[in-house]
């Protein structure tokens, strides 16, 4: 029997293909907290951010959403609209 990789779901800021630099302006903005709600509870070692695959989505979509000249308060609305 062949053995499977499991992938991880745990990503790091390297991996959501975004600055540590913009992850960290995005959390003093308060912007973070809606993107990853669970965040907080996710410090690693060596302070390392780890997020979902959901939050993962989330940062690069208003990363996306920023580059079109999107404000904060507008990125927030969109993504947490259900």
């Amino acid at each position: 029997m062949k053995k499977v990789k499991q992938v991880s779901s745990i990503f790091t800021a390297r991996d959501v293909g975004i600055s540590t630099r913009m992850i960290t302006y995005w959390e003093e903005k308060g912007l973070l907290r809606y993107l990853a709600p669970d965040y907080q509870h996710t410090h690693g070692e060596y302070g390392w951010r780890k997020f979902s695959l959901r939050e993962v989505v989330n940062i690069q979509m208003a990363n996306k959403l920023r580059k079109l000249g999107f404000e904060h308060k507008l990125i927030k609305k969109i993504i947490c609209t259900k």
